[in-house]
């Protein structure tokens, strides 16, 4: 009996023990499962961030051929997704809304193919328009287009350009604002196709007109620059901007107080080694030390110097004959510079004719600056002239405009800049401008008799025209960025700008009504770009706010 028990008691351990280690069996086999498992949703979580980074690469890059050309990208494999990772893919096409305003980009990336392969697809809708640039841009005021004269956003003529954009729009300016906006095109052509070069006469672009609600201040659309004191104008900012970028005080020129005060030097000093007075009225030292000549001498005094660093004249009507670079001249009067000199410094209360060839000089005076206009080929290279008043290339008798072709100035400026309260420009047809930043506080005038550049397509200008007026009646190719809130703005000759036109007033009268062409120019404006890159923002032909499409992108895994 006790055997019989024994012998249950252990068939029933042998049926626990195989009970238990078939609980083993299916927890492992569970557990392999779930292992498993979680590798292939490992597997499968890389392989769709791999497709949705290359689906992020391929609507970045048809967003930005918009932006880049101002049309739909037609559809491409772009190479650079393998890169991720081998297998890696992306592909994107466009098509344009049915205004032809909008591209709805469609991007794809891929990771592997076949029943492996992941897959995701995004969607992005890019305005094929941009909002901050065109022939010309205004915040209003009133336009007037008449004779055979044009606004024009056409880049699409500028075929040896790979950058081109296109085109553009040839005026952004809002339908109506607080002064009703007034375009008067009513003599012109209005078309969305350009004609060809030298033959624009009215309105042109896609759209020829972009109605567009902007901003208070335009200067944060065009220049790398916010308004940090929150006053509503990152104007004087951008002015903080140039001053530190060229060492000038551009607020002086609005208090007429760009020199220094020099006084105190009204007692003449002795005949010695220090400033040695000869027969002739020239005034010769050997010392290395500043130097005060002053009065007691001839009114027309000749500065001849050889060591001194400083020279300080209390003297009327000086005239700086010899090559005096490296030097600092401050007079409390009318200085002349009558001879070539490299890395010259002149800083006089009075004002400053220049009539010799300067490199790498720095002249300031508080009255006017006159160019020579009686010496041919005057070459300014590498300057700075800075005047509290007015700065006159030519015709230096008139406020503005030249009765005589011998009055206007005839010589070249390179990479030169000025800065001044006004800029009377006068230049014949042999003359020669590349390059430079001009400044005028309150108004600018540009004339020429003849065709010649104001910047160069290789090295234009930024002209920054004052709060007063902006005239134009010469004929000049002017290539670069025009940026002005003058409350009038005359073209009334052959005049040719290429690059941009931005008004930043809401009450200009703008009226181009000879033969003028404003016109945009990517080239120009790129060039420009990689010279000032530091105040200038980046040139763009569409693809608008970038945050906004990048907000309104859609995505769909498949």
């Amino acid at each position: 009996m006790y055997d019989s028990v024994i012998k249950n008691s252990k068939g029933f351990a042998l049926v626990a023990a195989l009970v238990v280690m078939t609980l083993l069996a299916a927890l492992g086999s569970a557990a392999y499962m779930m292992t498993q498992l979680g590798f292939s949703a490992v597997t499968a979580e890389r392989k769709y961030q791999l497709a949705n980074w290359s689906a992020d690469y391929a609507i970045s890059a048809g967003a930005s051929h918009v932006v880049e050309n101002a049309v739909c990208p037609p559809s491409t494999s772009i190479t650079p997704c393998a890169s991720l990772e081998s297998g890696a893919s992306c592909t994107y096409f466009s098509i344009p809304d049915a205004t032809g305003t909008f591209c709805i980009i469609y991007g794809k990336g891929q990771f592997r193919t076949g029943e492996n392969a992941a897959k995701v697809m995004k969607t992005a809708v890019v305005p094929r328009v941009g909002s901050d640039w065109a022939g010309m841009v205004t915040r209003g005021g009133t336009i007037t287009l008449s004779g055979s004269s044009a606004i024009a956003g056409c880049d699409d003529d500028e075929a040896n350009y790979d950058r081109r954009c296109g085109m553009m729009p040839g005026l952004i300016a809002p339908l109506v604002d607080g002064t009703n906006m007034i375009i008067d095109i009513s003599q012109s052509t209005v078309s969305e196709v350009c004609k060809s070069e030298g033959k624009l006469k009215g309105l042109f672009g896609n759209p020829p007109h972009y109605p567009r609600n902007l901003p208070n201040d335009l200067t944060s659309k065009y220049f790398n620059v916010e308004d940090g004191n929150g006053n509503g104008t990152a104007w004087d900012e951008f002015l903080g901007i140039l001053e530190g970028k060229y060492s000038v005080n551009l607020k002086d020129i609005s208090n007429n107080a760009i020199p220094p005060s020099i006084s105190g030097v009204s007692v003449a000093p002795t005949a010695d080694d220090d400033c040695n007075f000869t027969g002739t009225g020239s005034c010769i030292t050997l010392s290395s030390t500043n130097i005060k000549c002053d009065g007691g001498e001839p009114t027309e005094k000749t500065i001849i110097l050889t060591k001194c660093a400083q020279v300080y004249l209390n003297s009327s009507g000086v005239t700086l004959s010899e090559d005096i670079g490296n030097k600092t001249i401050l007079s409390v009067s009318n200085v002349t510079i009558g001879a070539s000199s490299n890395s010259l410094s002149v800083i006089s209360n009075g004002a400053i004719t220049v009539n010799a060839n300067l490199k790498g000089a720095t002249i300031s005076a508080l009255g006017n600056i006159n160019f020579s206009t009686g010496i041919n080929d005057l070459s300014m290279q590498n300057s700075k002239f800075i005047s509290g008043d007015t700065i006159f290339l030519g015709c230096a008798s008139t406020t503005f405009g030249c009765a005589s072709e011998n009055n206007r100035f005839d010589g070249t400026l390179t990479n030169t800049n000025l800065f001044s309260d006004n800029l009377s420009m006068n230049f014949t047809a042999t003359s020669e401008v590349a390059g430079g930043t001009l400044y005028a506080r309150t108004s600018t005038g540009i004339n020429s008799n003849g065709k010649l550049n104001i910047g160069t397509v290789a090295n234009p200008i930024l002209l920054l025209a004052g709060s007063t007026s902006l005239s134009v009646p010469g004929n000049p190719t002017i290539n670069g960025l025009i940026y002005t809130s003058a409350a009038n703005i005359s073209i009334t000759g052959a005049v040719e700008i290429q690059g941009a036109l931005i008004n930043n007033s809401t009450s200009a009268n703008i009226s181009n009504t000879g033969n003028g062409v404003i016109q945009f120019n990517k080239q120009v404006l790129d060039t420009l770009y990689t010279t000032i890159s530091d105040l200038m923002n980046k040139p763009k032909c569409g693809g608008g706010n970038k945050n906004d499409w990048i907000e309104n992108t859609k995505m769909t895994l498949y």
